[in-house]
């Protein structure tokens, strides 16, 4: 926090916030309320962003205003390999539900216009996933979710990171939760959900 508070910049207007004990959910939707930037994103301490991240999202998102998010595709890192050992490409058809119903397809550090956050209901109760219930609200609201189809974005992947410390209980409370917020929407795709699981276990195979 000494570091960040003692950076000096034109171009950057910093606004610590305490959210001790507060819990991810409610400290990143203080944050958003608290913040009158255009646009904002979160973002770990541990990830990157490629030199050209914010001038080709910020671009995105100031020429398609019907779009409440643009994700990019990502390139995961450890201290082992710094370069990068792997790249995950999104595909922008999956990025709209029912897609969004089964599986989380978009980056979690994805650049968010503000003013579309701040009408959002991002309750819940969820302790992980933030952003795939976020995702699922902004579509469901109308907003789009474009993507910047080059690796944009560098995560630092190790067995401590949330996605990969889970159990399988833990997984099964995030869809719960999802089911129970987004009830409507699982009833009215429940058989594009299915058709769509049974065409990737298909592919799989």
């Amino acid at each position: 926090p000494k570091k960040i508070e003692s950076v000096e910049y034109e171009k950057i207007k910093l606004k610590i916030v305490d959210g001790k004990n507060l819990g991810n959910a409610k400290r990143r939707k203080k944050l958003y309320e608290l913040l009158d930037n255009e646009y904002v994103m979160d973002f770990s301490a541990d990830d990157v962003l490629a030199p050209d991240f914010l001038m080709e999202t910020v671009s995105y998102l100031d020429k398609y205003k019907t779009f409440g998010a643009v994700s990019t595709n990502i390139v995961y890192f450890n201290d082992n390999v710094i370069d990068g050992y792997a790249i995950e490409k999104y595909d922008k058809k999956r990025m709209n539900l029912p897609s969004l119903l089964s599986n989380n397809h978009v980056l979690g550090s994805s650049l968010m216009r503000n003013s579309v956050l701040k009408q959002l209901d991002l309750s819940g109760g969820f302790k992980r996933y933030q952003d795939w219930d976020r995702w699922i609200t902004m579509v469901e609201a109308g907003w789009k979710i474009g993507l910047i189809e080059k690796p944009l974005f560098y995560y630092r992947q190790n067995k401590s990171s949330l996605s990969h410390s889970a159990t399988i209980e833990q997984e099964l409370d995030i869809r719960k939760l999802l089911l129970k917020k987004h009830d409507k929407q699982y009833k009215k795709h429940y058989e594009d959900i299915i058709l769509g699981l049974d065409k990737r276990r298909l592919e799989v195979e």
